[in-house]
């Protein structure tokens, strides 16, 4: 749906809802800057408006931001009526077949126009409406007042927290590693709970010399090897394994970031579940390299994972780039197949998953997921392979 959201020749989404339900199709298209043409009737009137300003001296008002279109509100069709779903008193909107009309035309007439708008609306759903505050809300309504202490009873203590173990492979990363590194050292645990293992293919860039640094920095919280062959990403992964002590294990990707709250956020969620082997969420996406958590381009653009289940995970790779998982998980089931280049990770979390090994997708967003054209998995020129070991993956346990 959001290539069709996104799509150039996609000029608005036109909606002839008699009103009922949320309009969800109309939410999401509304979050893209798509402009909307709709019956200014029903739920949706309330997420198609933002605050805007009307006088120079900053006074705001709220406005439509959609292209509203007239209707007549009366009873539903005899026909139409639901025992205990749509009742037979329900009223519907039924909308003027010229006035959808007008209002596509002025939307292809001056389409930049209605382009701006969308934009303004685009930005009011994306504050009013994100991941954290619709959640309090939520909170809120639930448990009132009451909601702090009852989330206070399963707060964690530093202490608590076993030592979670970061590893990374060192590749060509000359551009990255220096605010990689800043940005892995922020972590709000990371003296106390992490050791960073950073092993080194043999690269062709210089990153040894930045990564020394910050080792003598903090001596034990550092690990670092370099090798003399590229055993690719997978071994790579491999060795830090058998150098990691900690219980709790996570991935770090040299042209990815972390919020400062990251580890912690996951290694809790691990703490909380002895049940889950592995904690993954979702992520915000940015193409620019070397962004920082707190100011990127993203602009709200996230990969939005579904929750676990094994049907899913045959479909995508759910824990994606940033999942935390227990070191005891391969014990069970072994490490990464080396075989693969791009994989890997997908065939560890399908393997373990098959024999019985649970997941969960945890709320909030705490990872900036770097689209970087000359990444592994995301380089055009890789993608043939790469389809190649999807495959082989796929239909190894598909069935």
């Amino acid at each position: 749906m959001r290539g069709l959201y996104e799509h150039p020749n996609v000029k608005a989404l036109v909606s002839t809802t008699h009103g009922e339900g949320f309009g969800l199709p109309m939410f999401e298209s509304a979050s893209y800057g798509l402009p909307v043409i709709a019956t200014d009737w029903s739920a949706h009137t309330e997420f198609l408006k933002a605050e805007v300003s009307v006088s120079k001296k900053a006074l705001k008002e709220t406005k439509n931001m959609f292209c509203a279109v007239d209707c007549e509100v009366k009873q539903i069709q005899e026909e139409a009526s639901w025992e205990k779903v749509i009742t037979k008193e329900s009223e519907w909107a039924y909308p003027d077949a010229e006035a959808f009309k007008s209002q596509m035309r002025k939307v292809k007439n001056n389409h930049k126009k209605h382009k701006e708008t969308a934009a303004i609306l685009k930005d009011a759903i994306n504050s009013t409406y994100n991941e954290p505050k619709v959640y309090k809300k939520m909170l809120d309504s639930i448990f009132g007042e009451d909601v702090l202490s009852i989330f206070d009873l399963q707060s964690i203590k530093t202490e608590d927290i076993p030592k979670v173990s970061i590893i990374t492979s060192v590749y060509d990363g000359d551009k990255y590693i220096d605010s990689f590194l800043k940005n892995i050292t922020s972590q709000t645990i990371f003296e106390e709970k992490c050791e960073l293992i950073l092993i080194n293919a043999n690269s062709p860039g210089n990153e040894e010399e930045i990564i020394l640094k910050y080792k003598e920095k903090y001596p034990n919280n550092i690990k670092y090897k370099r090798l003399e062959e590229d055993p690719g990403i997978y071994g790579t992964w491999n060795i830090a394994l058998e150098m990691s002590t900690g219980e709790f294990i996570t991935n770090a990707n040299l042209d990815d970031r972390k919020s400062v709250d990251s580890i912690v956020a996951h290694a809790e969620e691990l703490l909380r579940n002895p049940e889950i082997d592995l904690v993954y969420s979702d992520m915000l996406i940015t193409k620019e390299i070397n962004e920082t958590w707190e100011e990127n381009t993203s602009n709200g653009e996230k990969y939005t994972m579904p929750n676990f289940s094994l049907g899913a995970l045959k479909m995508i790779n759910m824990p994606h780039a940033a999942p935390m998982w227990r070191k005891s998980l391969h014990d069970k089931y072994g490490v990464f197949d080396a075989s693969f280049r791009s994989a890997g990770d997908w065939e560890m979390w399908l393997r373990a998953a098959s024999r019985g090994s649970r997941f969960k997708k945890i709320d909030g967003l705490y990872n900036l997921y770097c689209f970087n054209p000359k990444g592994v998995s995301t380089n055009p020129d890789n993608f043939s392979w790469k389809q190649e070991e999807e495959k082989r993956v796929y239909e190894k346990y598909s069935s």
